[in-house]
């Protein structure tokens, strides 16, 4: 597939998608501290395609870097980063952006398994990292934010609560694969409003990331 270089505005994204949330000015810092090869220019357009056609059975996978939006860069894929379940590659992967970036955030989510994760840290330590896929908990660090207390999220803190069926019943009402685009408004930039925001045309990098199944 072709890779185009004109500038473009800019596309939203934040469904069947994972992608972190870089406080930073420059997106080449940011690329400097991020594991990709072949890295090239590109638009959102072709970008988001070449993304959007993932071949999970290769070894690499591709990974779109934005310029800065507001202060923010972020570097989205199609569920191919190391979740925060995923210890090693995880932290292997965020640690160079932990120790060059005052606030470096995660946030995923896939409809078929009910997947919904958001991470968030500051100066370099973790605050926050939950997750949880099929009705149970597959991470929760750190206290629950004043965010996520305003999107009336239950603080849920072991499976067993979660089993509770009242306490089910709440949580599938409290959240959707929505929630972590709406606390991403809250921690950064939501990017289910990046169209409606009048940004000016701009380009950014497609790399590719070594892969989680490899």
């Amino acid at each position: 597939m072709p890779i185009d270089r004109q500038p473009d505005t800019p596309i939203a994204f934040g469904f069947k998608t994972d992608w972190l949330a870089i406080k930073s000015d420059s997106p080449k810092a940011v690329l400097a501290k991020l594991p990709l090869k072949n890295v090239q220019i590109a638009n959102w357009q072709s970008g988001f395609q070449a993304i959007g056609e993932t071949d999970y059975k290769s070894s690499l996978q591709p990974v779109f870097v934005s310029p800065s939006i507001r202060g923010w860069v972020f570097v989205v894929s199609y569920l191919s980063l190391p979740t925060p379940t995923q210890t090693e590659s995880f932290h292997a992967l965020m640690q160079p952006l932990l120790d060059e970036f005052q606030t470096v955030q995660y946030f995923g989510t896939y409809r078929v398994s009910d997947y919904i994760a958001w991470a968030k840290a500051e100066n370099g330590q973790w605050q926050r990292r939950f997750a949880t896929a099929e009705g149970r908990i597959l991470e929760n660090f750190g206290k629950q934010t004043t965010e996520e207390k305003s999107l009336g999220l239950l603080d849920i803190r072991t499976e067993e609560e979660l089993e509770q069926d009242d306490i089910f019943q709440q949580w599938i009402q409290s959240c959707d694969e929505e929630t972590p685009a709406q606390l991403a408004a809250l921690w950064s930039v939501n990017p289910l409003e990046l169209e409606q925001m009048n940004l000016v045309p701009s380009t950014g990098w497609l790399g590719y990331i070594q892969s989680n199944n490899q």
